[in-house]
């Protein structure tokens, strides 16, 4: 499914995945690999350089979305290997009040950010931002970055309120079959006759 899907039809295969990966030992094994990881960062790199390259310069293959869709792929790894690379070096502090937010709010941010992209995506038509276009590959990774941008301020100043994000909240409701606490100042209020005693 993997290889031979594009688009939506990646993520039921990347879903299999990950849940696959996250029972077994490799998240642990790959925080302490630094020397695999950066093997995998620099190799990632000339991978995706080259396929952009040849995105950028054949037609067929832009239009073609499983050849992207691969290269988008590769790297999601490459960031991920560099975000491990990142973790063991002084910036750890700064990158995990960055990612701790988005990986609290993965499941609203997901859903937030293909709503964004479809609900945005007629405006870049009309200026010429799609696929097989030359702007599609510049303006796509400038869009994510001021999405991302947007999603850390936002989970952010959320979880400062909230315990959980509004889909997350939802997804723990259905799952336990019960309303768990979603305001912070629930367990202020909870806590303050403790404290009056």
């Amino acid at each position: 499914m993997l290889t031979r899907s594009s688009g939506l039809g990646l993520v039921p295969g990347l879903i299999v995945l990950g849940y696959s990966v996250g029972l077994t030992d490799t998240v642990r094994r790959a925080e302490t690999a630094t020397r695999t990881n950066v093997v995998i960062v620099i190799g990632t790199a000339v991978l995706s350089t080259i396929g952009i390259l040849l995105v950028e310069g054949n037609q067929e293959l832009r239009a073609d979305s499983r050849f992207p869709g691969g290269v988008g792929l590769i790297m999601a790894i490459g960031y991920c290997a560099l975000a491990l690379v990142l973790l063991r070096t002084p910036l750890r502090a700064v990158l995990s009040r960055v990612f701790v937010p988005l990986g609290r709010m993965a499941l609203t941010n997901y859903v937030a950010a293909t709503l964004v992209v479809i609900l945005t995506a007629p405006v870049f038509r009309a200026v010429g931002v799609g696929p097989a276009t030359d702007k599609s590959w510049w303006m796509m990774i400038l869009g994510c970055a001021v999405i991302l941008a947007c999603q850390v301020v936002i989970s952010s100043l959320w979880l400062k309120a909230f315990l959980y994000g509004p889909l997350e909240y939802v997804w723990r409701a259905v799952t336990w079959w019960k309303r768990p606490r979603f305001r912070r100042l629930d367990d202020q209020s909870q806590a303050a006759p403790e404290t009056r005693r």
